[in-house]
């Protein structure tokens, strides 16, 4: 990853691709840029909150909702019964909440719950749980 000072670019490396029985390597690289607007207003986040944004959008949870700081975005990690992962400016985190409630508010407690919210839902099981899950296994059974 490269980071400029008004934005975060993210550039993976594709070598093959498959299509069908065809394998084509490209040897290119791709740039890749998130934009995150609110789902009220089509508004677009600072490039202090794009980060945090960015790091909420890798956060392996469902049914939470977390504070995207310093612009305070609300976003909800969907998922399951609950949808898409759902993002809210400052203007516009009460509509995003009465939303949530008026829609899935009678299928799950998730969206019942109150403020404050967390600004970060990381802990150390998650990254036990990344670590064990990335760890390169020596064969059967060590």
């Amino acid at each position: 990853m490269t980071a400029l000072p008004d934005r975060l670019i993210v550039e993976p490396v594709v070598r093959t691709v498959t299509h069908g029985a065809r394998t084509v390597d490209t040897g290119r690289t791709m740039t890749v840029h998130f934009i995150f607007r609110c789902e009220f207003c089509d508004a677009q986040s600072d490039p202090m909150t794009q980060i945090n944004l960015q790091k909420a959008m890798r956060e392996r949870t469902w049914g939470a909702f977390q504070n995207a700081l310093p612009g305070n975005w609300l976003v909800f990690h969907g998922g399951g019964l609950y949808g898409r992962a759902r993002y809210a400016c400052a203007d516009h985190r009460g509509d995003l909440v009465a939303y949530l409630r008026e829609h899935y508010g009678t299928i799950g407690f998730h969206v019942w719950k109150r403020p404050p919210y967390p600004s970060s839902l990381a802990h150390a099981d998650t990254d036990h749980a990344w670590i064990a899950a990335t760890r390169r296994q020596g064969g059967w059974g060590s």
